[in-house]
């Protein structure tokens, strides 16, 4: 049951992860066509400027030096415009990948209403520690190795099976010395490496599975510290 929990919940994590990648990729494709519109408005700007200073050198009241400074701002701003066109089209590519549909063209709309206060660090840092799965299924994984650590030690005791089909065959039932074909006791004398390294063994996984929660505590953690400040 833990390990079946432990799968489902790292398939719900997944998801989740799909999810913060689509809004993250959503985003991105909106900064960068905010970009190419300010990228567009500034070479318009920088191209008037151009002209401007030429026709300033051609009658004598500029240096050849701003003529060139100013073409040199223009190509730099033509190449970030075309840079950022691309990353436009790159970012609706991955974004139709995200949600499977073949392209995305439609205009992409921001109406997230923005919260008039954020609210504390702990905050999240509590909601993170309840509700995330990849810490809950982390969770599960101690759970399920604790689980093989009592399973291990459990096989230092003997163990007893009836013989059914042999209960069904006796005809005197009355004969209780006839009881002892049909119980057997499974001492395991000639086995104790192989059990004390099935313990070991065991242990090994559990404290694999608590260092594993431990450090997927740290790093959700981390990621709340950081994305809060940014």
């Amino acid at each position: 049951d833990a390990i079946a929990l432990q799968r489902k919940l790292q398939l719900l994590d997944l998801q989740s992860t799909v999810l913060v990648d689509v809004a993250q990729t959503y985003y991105a494709v909106l900064r960068a066509e905010r970009s190419v519109q300010l990228l567009r408005n500034t070479l318009q700007l920088q191209e008037a400027r151009l002209r401007d200073v030429t026709q300033q050198f051609q009658n004598g009241l500029a240096i050849r030096l701003a003529v060139a400074q100013t073409r040199a701002q223009v190509d730099s701003t033509r190449v970030s415009l075309v840079q950022a066109e691309g990353d436009v089209k790159n970012g609706r590519s991955t974004l139709a990948f995200l949600i499977g549909v073949p392209e995305v063209n439609g205009p992409l709309l921001d109406d997230f209403p923005m919260p008039a206060r954020v609210a504390d660090e702990v905050k999240f840092e509590n909601e993170a520690l309840r509700a995330r799965q990849d810490l809950a299924a982390a969770h599960a994984g101690v759970e399920a190795a604790r689980h093989d650590v009592d399973a291990a030690l459990a096989e230092y005791y003997p163990s007893i099976s009836l013989n059914v089909q042999g209960f069904l065959w006796r005809e005197y039932y009355s004969d209780a010395s006839k009881w002892n074909a049909l119980l057997t006791a499974n001492v395991p004398i000639f086995s104790a490496g192989i059990i004390e390294a099935d313990v070991r063994n065991a242990w090994s996984h559990l404290r694999q599975a608590a260092l594993q929660e431990s450090y997927i505590r740290r790093q959700v953690l981390n990621q709340i510290q950081t994305n809060y400040q940014n």
